[in-house]
């Protein structure tokens, strides 16, 4: 998931990449759904990627991220590991972006 998040940030929002990382997130979603996989997905580090994520502009990745994190919060240990991580940031701009959009 990684690789695929790094090609999309890097060489911007082509339809394959965008395609790929929204079944990725899928997946990710549907691991975080089940309390026994939460702690596996943040072992492999997917929740700083979907942190990575949560400044696209793509809708779809979005959302997918934000849900996939939602899940993994409902741990407590999995809402220590994304807590240790710069995430407010990102959340007040999304909320900010969000607002501006309601506002119109």
């Amino acid at each position: 998931m990684e690789t695929v998040t790094n090609d999309y940030l890097a060489y911007g929002e082509e339809q394959h990449n965008i395609d790929k990382l929204v079944n990725m997130i899928y997946i990710i979603q549907k691991l975080s759904a089940v309390k026994d996989q939460r702690e596996w997905v943040t072992a492999s580090g997917a929740h700083k990627t979907l942190i990575n994520l949560l400044g696209t502009r793509e809708n779809n990745v979005l959302v997918g991220s934000l849900l996939a994190l939602t899940s993994l919060a409902e741990s407590p240990e999995c809402r220590e590991k994304i807590s240790e991580l710069n995430v407010v940031e990102n959340l007040l701009m999304i909320l900010h972006e969000y607002d501006l959009l309601s506002k119109r």
